[in-house]
């Protein structure tokens, strides 16, 4: 791999379980690999920020998780940052365009009106865009680079996936068989694997990355 293969990814672990900042465990991040990352809290939640060099998005993503998870016990990752789902007002951040100019390019009086549709609505006045879309769109149809629309993507299957993880752990009971657990949630990421397996976009050929971190979180 050449130097000039190496690229820094910027993103943000939410964490939960032993506080990561004690003494003792920074040291286990630390040999563990993540000397790369600030941890800390926001609003209670613990959080790690990495700073990661490596070949692709996907092998930052994956070695990061693997590594806080390996390196204290209990300690589990929820989340990744930045989000895929955006409000329009986050879209004309990352963009950098007014809230206006954003408004006017998903209700179609600017843009050519073929701006994608909202995935979810949080109240009547705010709507939720996939980020990978959204970027996207403004790639292919304004010849703009605002950001990787497969790095969204993947950003998307991991939460998934980690959001699977977290509810599939709550449902366990003094009855549940951790067996039984462990086939229930391999069955659902071969699902999310297959999807990942089969598309065919720029960047496939980081599935092997990608499907090393189903391995992981199962």
């Amino acid at each position: 791999m050449s130097a000039s293969s190496i690229m820094n990814h910027t993103f943000t672990l939410v964490l939960t379980g032993p506080d990561p900042s004690d003494p003792a465990n920074l040291d286990r991040l630390f040999e563990a690999g993540c000397d790369d990352a600030t941890f800390g809290a926001r609003d209670g939640v613990f959080i790690a920020e990495f700073d990661r060099e490596a070949s692709s998005f996907s092998h930052a993503l994956t070695s990061a998780i693997a590594d806080v998870e390996s390196a204290v016990r209990g300690l589990q990752v929820l989340r990744v940052e930045p989000e895929e789902l955006v409000t329009a007002s986050e879209i004309a951040t990352r963009t950098r365009r007014s809230r206006e100019s954003i408004r006017q390019l998903f209700e179609g009086t600017r843009g050519g009106g073929d701006f994608p549709r909202p995935t979810a609505w949080l109240s009547d006045r705010t709507r939720l865009w996939h980020w990978s879309e959204v970027s996207r769109w403004f790639s292919t149809r304004l010849n703009e680079e605002v950001d990787s629309a497969e790095d969204a993507e993947l950003l998307g299957v991991a939460n998934a996936i980690l959001t699977l993880r977290w509810f599939m752990s709550r449902r366990v009971s003094g009855d549940s068989k951790p067996k039984d657990l462990a086939s229930a949630f391999r069955k659902s990421w071969l699902v999310l694997g297959s999807w990942v397996t089969n598309a065919s976009r720029p960047g496939a050929s980081d599935t092997s990355s990608i499907l090393r971190f189903f391995e992981h979180v199962k």
